[in-house]
């Protein structure tokens, strides 16, 4: 049995420029890999014709959006494809000296998990919350290794200490529900670890976590691949994750690998139009809304069953040409990058760079930082939230003593004005959607005042506080009549949705609720609302599951504007996203606001999203605001420490490693236990004595910017 302890050294070389030696060791090939899904009445072709290698040592990032066989591919390379899924007889997947495709179950079940290991985007799936943490991570010693019990949770308690757990052992007698999704998703990288396994196979482990928490997650795997030398491949549909994590890149499309380079060559000059759409769709620092619309991709990867003659890019791509729709191209090697485009079939090998076809200009033009905030419309609030506060009381028992209260919000203050948008951002737990539940009273706040300007000449009279304008105060008839204008949009635009419901019903039911119309209106209504998301009339018959899940937040988003809002909360509207789909929604939002003249709370834990989308920052920690002001200036001159951590931490195309090398550690304090002064403290380089014992108010230190800070007092 292997039990060597794991080292996580931080001497690395920069992704791309590995020493040759630490990546002569060929350890899996995969040759014409296919894969199909038989269905009664169709075929789906999720991966055709694909080829790769990996090297020990490596760390080899496969990237595309939803749909165009990622899973399908990674999922292949241990026969542990879903029903009805099947690797066709042509495939190779050849480990070592193990043919995978013509293995039997013994042989796979012998390499799975203990050479092979693997870990998932959702890692709360993937425990038993039935048994505690420590058994499971040891569970590989136990199965591959026959280790005795006993030793395999002592082994299981050294790797949540290698992977950064704090209280190791304590935690390892911890259940999965006990353990926030950070230190979870470590726990499953222990688990993978602890059969020492050559290859690592990570399935967008990031996509579900805060910022702070992904760059831990990414900066541990980048280690432990280095101090092991263990080769690493990555599935990720965010572009920006590979920049200084991985070496080499596979951009997928339709099942197919449509170019290969390493990393640096796909930021430096990324040659298919496709890698070129992905890059321009991304949110980068710097650029905000009234800058320049981001780049959206137009239409949706094509369904593997009913594939376009061609390219399948073809349809969507801002480049393609006759031939494009006729011939589907090969990979074409210019200068060592293979790329499935008809524009290089005259330019293999002779050093031509893409030059002729893409135009940085176009998409990122020149960016200044003016900001004006001077403009009457600017000035006249729509909403002024005082003082709000939620706590939760705890019922004794369990894991908490009586008395005891969960502190989600803590005395938060801030103004939204007339067709503008408050961003508001944090990691999860910090109280985001609590503050936007509350300003509907979705829930109710524990004390606190909301006062509410539904019609422009109402917002005269909020400076003034009165009584009739605190949402808070109003009764139950009255608050639901007022609360017509104002909406909201949900993160996860599957569970909103009634999978029972047709669209027509789904997007009218507001107005069929409230009697704003009579039943035989709803088609022609339904129709207007579809037409102003973009999508099609034959939408109105469908149900949720038929569509993507951009479509599904489109559907979600013209519900919402069925009684014509004045005001709609954004609840992590684009988080589950590919970020060509979250480019659409985000101009799509900002288009509606324009139009309609709605005021936005956006919420988010991206902090480039926030940036481009919002005109004010609020930034929340641990139930409390600790920076707010203009958008431009907090993401040029960040006050606080903890804004400065999330701005750290967000990952740029072609930036390189930087936000993986940040001092990144500790994780939101217990919202049951607050601590007695500022709940930073714990994790903040900057605190002093002071900072221990009282929290620090949020103080003005330039114009309408706003921080927390003692550092920034002294």
């Amino acid at each position: 049995m292997r039990t060597g302890k794991i080292k996580t050294g931080k001497q690395m070389q920069p992704a791309g420029q590995k020493a040759v030696e630490t990546l002569n060791k060929l350890l899996l090939q995969v040759k014409n890999l296919n894969v199909s899904f038989p269905m009664a009445d169709q075929t789906v072709q999720a991966v055709r014709g694909v080829d790769f290698e990996i090297y020990r040592g490596e760390v080899l990032a496969l990237v595309g959006e939803s749909g165009c066989g990622k899973s399908a591919t990674l999922l292949s390379l241990v026969n542990l494809l879903p029903p009805p899924g099947i690797i066709e007889p042509q495939s190779r997947i050849r480990f070592e000296d193990t043919e995978m495709v013509e293995a039997n179950e013994e042989t796979l079940q012998k390499i799975r998990g203990d050479r092979i290991a693997m870990i998932f985007q959702e890692p709360s799936a993937s425990f038993n919350p039935l048994l505690r943490v420590g058994r499971q991570v040891g569970e590989t010693l136990v199965i591959h290794h026959h280790a005795e019990r006993e030793a395999s949770v002592k082994r299981a308690q050294e790797l949540l200490d290698a992977v950064q757990i704090p209280e190791a052992e304590q935690r390892s007698e911890d259940y999965p529900f006990q353990l926030s999704g950070g230190m979870l998703q470590r726990a499953m990288i222990a688990q993978a670890l602890s059969g020492e396994p050559d290859i690592l196979l990570a399935d967008e482990p990031t996509t579900s976590l805060d910022v702070t928490t992904q760059a831990q997650i990414l900066g541990l795997i980048r280690d432990i691949n280095t101090s092991r030398n263990m080769a690493v491949l990555f599935v990720t549909h965010d572009l920006a994750l590979v920049s200084g994590f991985a070496d080499r890149v596979l951009i997928m499309y339709a099942g197919r690998v449509i170019e290969s380079t390493r990393a640096d060559q796909v930021f430096g000059s990324p040659l298919h139009p496709y890698t070129r759409d992905l890059y321009d769709a991304l949110p980068v620092s710097g650029v905000f809304k009234d800058d320049r619309r981001l780049y959206t991709i137009q239409g949706t990867v094509p369904d593997g069953s009913n594939l376009p003659s061609g390219c399948p890019y073809a349809p969507r791509c801002r480049f393609a040409f006759e031939r494009c729709t006729k011939e589907e191209p090969p990979l074409f090697n210019v200068e060592g990058t293979l790329v499935r485009c008809w524009l290089y079939s005259d330019r293999t090998d002779k050093g031509d760079n893409n030059a002729t076809f893409f135009s940085d200009t176009e998409n990122h033009p020149e960016q200044t930082n003016s900001l004006t905030l001077s403009s009457p419309e600017y000035e006249e609030p729509i909403l002024i939230a005082e003082n709000l506060v939620k706590h939760y009381p705890i019922k004794a028992g369990g894991f908490s003593a009586a008395g005891e209260v969960v502190h989600a919000v803590n005395s938060v203050s801030f103004t939204i004005h007339r067709e503008k948008t408050l961003g508001l951002v944090g990691e999860s737990g910090s109280g985001k959607t609590t503050t936007g539940r509350m300003l509907l009273r979705i829930i109710e706040p524990t004390s606190g005042r909301l006062y509410y300007a539904a019609e422009p000449g109402e917002s005269s009279r909020l400076p003034g506080r009165p009584a009739d304008l605190d949402f808070f105060r109003l009764e139950k008839t009255e608050m639901k009549q007022r609360r017509l204008s104002m909406q909201y949009i949900f993160q996860d635009p599957f569970h909103s949705l009634d999978p029972k419901m047709q669209i027509r019903r789904i997007i009218t039911e507001p107005l069929l609720e409230n009697k704003l119309i009579k039943k035989k209106e709803i088609d022609r209504e339904a129709s207007r609302l579809l037409d102003i998301v973009g999508l099609p009339n034959n939408a109105l018959s469908k149900y949720p599951h038929e569509f993507s899940g951009g479509q599904r937040q489109r559907i979600s988003i013209a519900r919402a504007l069925s009684v014509n809002p004045r005001f709609i909360v954004c609840d992590e509207p684009v988080s589950s996203l590919d970020v060509s789909i979250q480019s659409q929604i985000l101009n799509l939002l900002l288009d509606l606001q324009k139009e309609f003249h709605i005021s936005y709370l956006f919420i988010a834990h991206n902090l480039a999203v926030v940036f481009y989308m919002s005109d004010t920052v609020a930034v929340m920690y641990a139930g409390s605001i600790v920076e707010y002001g203009p958008s431009r200036t907090v993401s040029s001159n960040p006050l606080h420490p903890y804004t400065r951590l999330l701005i750290s931490a967000v990952p740029e195309a072609g930036k390189g490693s930087e936000f993986l090398d940040q001092n990144i550690s500790g994780e939101v304090p217990s919202l049951i236990r607050l601590p007695k002064g500022c709940p930073f403290a714990g994790r903040c380089p900057l605190r002093m004595d002071q900072c221990r014992t009282s929290a620090p108010p949020l103080q003005e230190h330039e114009t309408g910017h706003f921080a927390s800070c003692y550092a920034l007092m002294s």
